[in-house]
Parts: structure tokens; C-alpha cells; sequence
């Protein structure tokens, strides 16, 4: 109820605000169309779908013309090349429908994977890290920052937990529905020490 799908909602132009404007470089997000939007942002969530085919497949899903340098990169980013060798086929394990043949930290990865393989210049986390345990939880986090120093994609993390966000440039704090703070993580987590 603190209003974070909605403001993730209207990032995509999905809705659109009933006052005020969303600005992307200085520049009116009504402006650009919903599909150039659209195709510049890649959202994954806690419970993002992997399907029953092979790792390299579940990856290229939404960009099936990838080099294969393309996914050795986004692999190494993401962390999936961290297990990957350990798998009877490699790159062709097949992971079965929902992703149940891996654990739920290489299941984050595949999926960062996939998002970091789009082209898109944003990624949307929603709670993606939420069901994680701690290390997996930083093996994400260490795979974020890796792929914002490399490809210079913005990501925008919705997260209740303080150690998602612990990495993060700057911090929305929502309430019911509204701004409580705004700034750097310690900032925030100093002015609001029980979140």
C-alpha cells in the first residue's frame, strides 16, 4: 500500500499521472512513444518466469539474434557463468518449466542474465531479491553493480529489506503512499533507523 507499483507503473506509461510529469534526460516522458518506452525497460520479479527449455534458451528469450560473446558476457556479469560448469550440458541444461531444476539464487541469475542481454538502457527490479537468502542476495547485488559499471543501465530497485539497497546511488522512501525522505542510503537509514 506504500504506492511502489504504482510508481513503477508509471515509468512504462502503463498509467499515467494524473498531475506532474516523469522526465527522462530532461526531457518529457510524453514525448516518446510507448514503444520506444517500452523496449528500453526490463523488469524482473520475484517470481520472473523461467521456462522449460536450456539455460542459453531461457537467456536469449527476448534477444534470440545474441552473439555468443553477447550471453558469455551477460553471464559473466550476472554470475550465471559462476555455475554454470558445475551442470551436466553446460549452457544447454535444460532448468525445466518454472526454472525447478535450479536453486532460487541461479534462478535470479539466468533471469539477470536475460535482462541484461535486452538492450533495454533501465532494469526494474520488484522485490526480485525478496525470497533470497543473504549470500544470494549479494551475489545479486555484486552482479548489478557489475552490469551498471559495464553497460551504464539504470536500475531502479523496489526492495523492503535496507541490505537491497545498502549499494544503491539514492533512495526513495515511500510511506502510505508518500515521500518520507529522499537521498543516500545512509542518510536515510540514519534518519529512519527501524526500517
Amino acid at each position: 500500500g506504500a504506492g511502489k507499483s504504482t510508481l513503477i507503473d508509471l515509468i512504462p506509461r502503463i498509467i499515467n499521472p494524473s498531475n506532474g510529469d516523469i522526465l527522462f534526460d530532461d526531457t518529457n516522458i510524453k514525448k516518446f512513444s510507448l514503444s520506444s518506452i517500452r523496449k528500453n525497460i526490463a523488469f524482473i520479479y520475484q517470481d520472473s518466469v523461467l521456462y522449460d527449455t536450456s539455460i542459453k534458451n531461457n537467456i536469449k528469450y527476448f534477444n534470440t539474434k545474441a552473439s555468443e560473446s553477447e550471453i558469455e558476457e551477460v553471464c559473466r556479469l550476472s554470475g550465471v557463468s559462476d555455475f554454470v560448469d558445475n551442470l551436466p550440458g553446460n549452457y544447454n541444461y535444460n532448468v525445466a518449466e518454472g526454472g525447478q531444476k535450479l536453486s532460487g539464487g541461479q534462478k535470479q541469475r539466468v533471469i539477470l542474465a536475460r535482462a541484461f542481454l535486452s538492450n533495454a538502457k533501465i532494469l526494474i527490479m520488484d522485490e526480485a531479491t525478496s525470497a533470497l537468502d543473504n549470500e544470494s542476495e549479494s551475489n545479486i547485488r555484486e552482479a548489478i553493480r557489475n552490469m551498471v559499471r559495464a553497460k551504464e543501465k539504470t536500475v531502479i530497485v523496489i526492495a523492503h529489506r535496507k541490505n537491497t539497497i545498502k549499494d544503491a546511488d539514492f533512495v526513495i522512501y515511500i510511506k502510505n503512499g508518500t515521500v518520507k525522505a529522499t537521498g543516500k542510503p545512509q542518510e536515510i537509514f540514519a534518519e529512519y533507523p527501524n526500517l
